[in-house]
């Protein structure tokens, strides 16, 4: 099968998947955040990122099963130039999420004071980027880009990614930066994965960040 013949087939996945598939992460992960609240109050924020890797993970491991096709107009194999798409743009992200909220807020944020933070580190960085790159990037963009017109496929993708993140003012310039990755490395979900993981990595390190070194 060609490749053009392989991205129509991936095109002709219907707007009704799309929107699935989003909600499905985002079902399972907002009733795991319930129950969460509801059985361990006091803890509940240190289990945030257990929560998102649970509901997309799921989220992912179903359409892989059930709709492969969704994937298939973007790149997943790996290459060097991912690298340097990723990292820089991964790093950029984290300094407007710094400039955003300041330095107070990384100083006194929950990845350094989480009891649970080697467990967090690897959900934040190894794998809440691969399966939020695969529905966001891979599944949502990949598939739109096929139906619509690049800026429609964008601003549609970055609505939905920032919807389903609690933050939406540092949600919305990391998630049009991601698309940006993904678009730069030729439909590269391993682009947009390191620069995810890259950007989540430096939370645990703010003292990198150029931005908290400017006067």
């Amino acid at each position: 099968m060609s490749q053009d013949e392989t991205r129509a087939r991936g095109a002709e996945v219907s707007a009704k998947r799309l929107v699935f598939v989003w909600l499905f992460g985002g079902i399972i992960e907002w009733t795991i955040q319930y129950l969460n609240q509801w059985l361990s109050p006091f803890t509940a924020r240190d289990n945030l990122p257990f929560e998102s890797a649970i509901g997309h993970t799921s989220a992912v491991l179903f359409f892989f099963w059930k709709w492969p096709q969704l994937f298939v107009s973007s790149r997943i194999r790996p290459r060097l130039s991912d690298l340097a798409v990723g990292v820089p743009l991964g790093y950029l992200m984290t300094n407007i999420s710094a400039a955003i909220l300041g330095r107070s807020a990384f100083s006194s944020d929950w990845v350094l004071t989480n009891p649970q933070r080697k467990l967090s580190f690897i959900c934040a960085v190894l794998i809440m980027p691969v399966v939020e790159e695969l529905i966001y990037r891979g599944a949502i963009l990949g598939s739109l880009l096929e139906k619509t017109s690049m800026f429609w496929a964008v601003a549609t993708t970055v609505t939905a990614a920032t919807i389903m993140h609690d933050f939406w003012r540092v949600a919305l310039p990391d998630q049009i930066l991601l698309c940006t990755a993904y678009l730069i490395g030729r439909r590269s979900i391993p682009a947009s994965t390191i620069a995810h993981a890259t950007a989540n990595a430096l939370i645990f390190a703010p003292g990198l960040l150029i931005v908290f070194h400017i006067k």
